[in-house]
């Protein structure tokens, strides 16, 4: 039986609404983690969707995850993003977990094996051609309200220079995948401003614990935005190359989220980027308990 099922298995849940709202919650997505073939991608030892929602499954408001200070008591997966308004481009956040006072949103793409693999090797990633991103979004007119001549400016120069702060071709994280997390979390920042569609899509984003007589998300009050590429750390000692896979996609991550501040896409103080090991986000972010010790067993402390 896989770590996944182990988690997963409704009987193990003290609370199975849990389990139930799960595959509501991922059903919205485009990922197909539930209903992508038998078996299920969801199902897989190495899925790092199902990595994150065992981590962050049980979040409400009695068992609040705190980062960095910030409570936050209600997460949604699989969550919508639309990215260009030409062609209701859409990125899918692995998670995203609003903050108790409903003004911080921190959202999370996860990464479980995907840095291991051969096609990741670091020679690859420095001669690698230009990362996959379609020639619309190389265009200002194809974003949401004239907010796209920031990101045009930051992919010409990150993409199509030589002289940027990331390597061509990404990294072992998704540099094609990361600006478009980013791009729908900009737009998401400036939804007074994006309109009806994407409003429509946000207001679709289900907390899988909320209360059954406030099934609503709250959301106008957000006015802080935190990306986190979330990364398995394997064992340095066992497993001394991957963990330099790891470490390259740290640098990588970092690199990253300066560039975007650097480029002062986001208004200031509203955005920060974080790379965060999944080892060292459990041990001092999940509240201490049950979940926590079996999530730590189970997949960390290997």
């Amino acid at each position: 039986m896989s770590l996944n099922k182990i988690l997963l298995n409704t009987d193990n849940y003290n609370d199975k609404k849990i389990a139930a709202n799960c595959y509501e919650s991922y059903a919205q997505g485009d990922g197909s983690e539930f209903n992508g073939g038998m078996p299920p991608k969801a199902s897989a030892l190495i899925s790092s969707s199902m990595l994150c929602f065992n981590a962050l499954s049980r979040v409400n408001k009695d068992n609040p995850i705190i980062f960095k200070g910030v409570e936050y008591d209600k997460v949604i997966f699989e969550a919508k993003l639309p990215t260009l308004e030409t062609s209701n481009a859409c990125a899918n956040m692995d998670a995203v977990l609003i903050s108790r006072k409903g003004t911080t949103a921190l959202f999370i793409e996860s990464k479980f094996t995907e840095t291991f693999g051969s096609r990741h090797t670091y020679a690859q990633i420095l001669t690698a051609k230009e990362p996959s991103l379609r020639e619309k979004y190389f265009s200002k007119d194809n974003y949401y309200d004239n907010l796209g001549e920031k990101w045009v400016k930051f992919i010409n120069k990150h993409i199509k220079n030589d002289d940027s702060i990331l390597p061509k071709g990404g990294s072992h994280l998704d540099l094609k995948q990361d600006l478009c997390h980013c791009i729908g979390i900009y737009n998401f920042a400036n939804r007074t401003k994006t309109g009806e569609n994407c409003n429509k899509i946000y207001s679709e984003w289900k907390c899988i614990n909320s209360e059954p007589e406030s099934p609503i998300l709250e959301l106008k009050d957000v006015s802080k935005y935190i990306f986190m590429n979330l990364e398995y750390e394997p064992d340095e000692e066992k497993y001394s190359e991957l963990y330099k896979c790891y470490k390259e996609a740290k640098k990588y991550g970092e690199n990253f989220g300066t560039a975007v501040k650097e480029a002062k896409i986001f208004k200031p103080d509203t955005f920060e980027y974080y790379f965060y090991s999944y080892k060292y986000f459990a041990n001092e972010c999940l509240p201490e308990g049950n979940h926590k010790e079996l999530f730590m067993k189970k997949y960390l402390l290997k």
